[in-house]
């Protein structure tokens, strides 16, 4: 059986388009604990611009490395960049969930991807278009939770610091 291309699985989605967020280990949390445990904290990593705009396309394109296996990502869902500050250290970003592109497999979607040296936002048409899916993580996740997105609203507000993903840098 040959293997599942992402590339197969994105339909009209342009990668051009996309930034990849490649989230990691933080010092204090693994990402895949938190896109586990509580989706508004998720969204929280993907806002925070560090002194770089990283951010600066239309989608950004979201994966949570696992606690054991660095060349395994669970998805995290496509965002829409709907508002940017120029501030720097900071949750600079406001997104929107783009549920009709890849939706249904947030939470659910495994993919193989090893990301070149130590850069997390990367351009998505450069680096994971020929990414694998685990067809396994199509069926079932690991923690045997729903699977459903718990709050689809808009998201925008800053948090506290003690939620910012570099907050331990």
């Amino acid at each position: 059986m040959s293997a599942i291309t992402l590339r197969s699985l994105i339909g009209d989605l342009d990668p051009t388009a996309c930034k990849l967020h490649c989230a990691v280990y933080n010092g204090i949390d693994h990402p895949i604990d938190v896109l586990t445990r509580s989706w508004d904290e998720w969204v929280v990593w993907s806002q925070w611009r560090p002194s770089r705009d990283d951010f600066n396309r239309q989608f950004i394109f979201t994966m949570a490395r696992d606690r054991t296996n660095s060349t395994l990502w669970l998805f995290g869902g496509v965002f829409e960049v709907v508002g940017r500050r120029d501030t720097p250290h900071a949750h600079s970003y406001d997104l929107e969930l783009r549920e009709d592109l890849l939706g249904p497999f947030i939470k659910r979607l495994w993919l193989r991807f090893k990301p070149p040296g130590r850069a997390i936002r990367l351009n998505f048409e450069t680096h994971l278009l020929a990414s694998e899916v685990n067809a396994r993580g199509l069926m079932f996740n690991r923690w045997r939770r729903p699977i459903a997105v718990s709050d689809r609203r808009r998201v925008g507000a800053c948090c506290t610091a003690a939620l910012c993903p570099c907050s331990s840098r």
